[in-house]
């Protein structure tokens, strides 16, 4: 009941988030490979981080919390793309301490960035039809958990549910989801704002 309330109240930013203009180019049937770069870098300001800064309120309450880690996984992408990490702009930490207060709302947060992952199969199956297997297999992000993903997926729900015991735990969590994706949506943008 929570996992489908959690769905249906996010579903609106969660949508919001999709038609964001780096996400709409990186699904076009014209997507480059600036397009993928310029998307890769923007989600990387946020997840380096959130992982820095959120993942120690995680620690204790999922074992698996040092599997989620990503930000390498996008590092090593970047870095094949020759990106200028000088230029890459960053999520600040006293941003993400205001944002995610408590592990309820870094677990609501981290309910969005984990289900990118999902995401993630449904995009590279597209990069690879736009831009070649030549680029395609050399990606590591977008291919995630591999065949692990919808696994990881469903340990990671049975988490978020053991913790939203009440209505009040439901709301925080289901607020900070949501939270997370209108963060997401300013972030990823030509000129990301300084956020507070």
């Amino acid at each position: 009941m929570f996992l489908q309330k959690l769905k249906s109240e996010t579903g609106n930013s969660h949508f919001a988030l999709e038609q964001n203009p780096y996400s709409i180019n990186l699904m076009n049937p014209n997507v480059s490979l600036d397009d993928y770069s310029n998307y890769l870098q923007r989600l990387y300001g946020f997840v380096f981080g959130f992982e820095r800064t959120v993942f120690p309120k995680l620690q204790e309450i999922d074992p698996d919390i040092n599997l989620r880690r990503k930000s390498e996984l996008m590092h090593r992408d970047l870095l094949k793309l020759k990106c200028d990490f000088t230029k890459i702009p960053t999520f600040s930490e006293e941003a993400f301490n205001l944002h995610y207060t408590n592990s309820l709302t870094a677990l609501g947060g981290l309910y969005v960035l984990e289900g990118s992952m999902l995401g993630g199969v449904m995009i590279k199956k597209h990069l690879t039809e736009k831009l070649g297997n030549k680029v395609v297999d050399n990606m590591e992000y977008f291919t995630g958990y591999g065949s692990e993903t919808v696994k990881i997926w469903k340990n990671f729900l049975n988490i978020l549910s053991s913790h939203a015991t009440d209505i009040e735990k439901e709301r925080i969590i289901i607020n900070s989801a949501n939270n997370t994706f209108d963060l997401l949506n300013q972030w990823i943008a030509p000129h990301p704002p300084k956020i507070i």
